[in-house]
């Protein structure tokens, strides 16, 4: 029915196009972050097993971060951005935590704290969402 001719040309395209290269936004240039970042909606919510591939508990100093920040990587456990250190402010008290997950309903910036992280810094979990800053140290 096709003739050999034409197989062989689909096939060479199927090749062809399979062989473009094509881009993954790893967003492996995390140090554009490296400035202070201000009026960052921050939440809380109970961890689990996190996009790095940690198991954390509501006791942890760990974060959320959006996935504008975390960045798409084949292999979210991979990404460069887990384990790294931030300090994150709000009303003159400050608080170290390490990324371990992507907060998927975040906001550009947004961040999701532990229950003992929130408290720390914020203070009652009965508060709704808060404004405050952070930066990667």
């Amino acid at each position: 029915m096709f003739s050999k001719t034409l197989i062989a040309a689909i096939l060479g395209y199927a090749g062809i196009v399979n062989a473009i290269p094509t881009t993954i936004n790893t967003n492996d240039d995390i140090s554009a972050h490296d400035t202070t970042v201000g009026n960052a909606k921050m939440t809380w919510c109970y961890p689990g097993l996190g996009a790095c591939g940690q198991n954390r508990g509501d006791g942890d100093l760990v974060v959320a971060v959006d996935p504008t920040v975390y960045g798409n990587w084949p292999n979210p456990n991979l990404a460069p951005i887990c384990n790294r250190k931030m300090r994150v402010n709000y009303q003159g008290r400050s608080i170290v935590l390490t990324v371990v997950d992507k907060c998927p309903s975040c906001p550009p910036n947004g961040l999701d704290l532990t229950p003992a992280a929130w408290r720390q810094l914020v203070g009652s979990t009965d508060l709704g969402p808060q404004y405050g800053s952070w930066d990667f140290i």
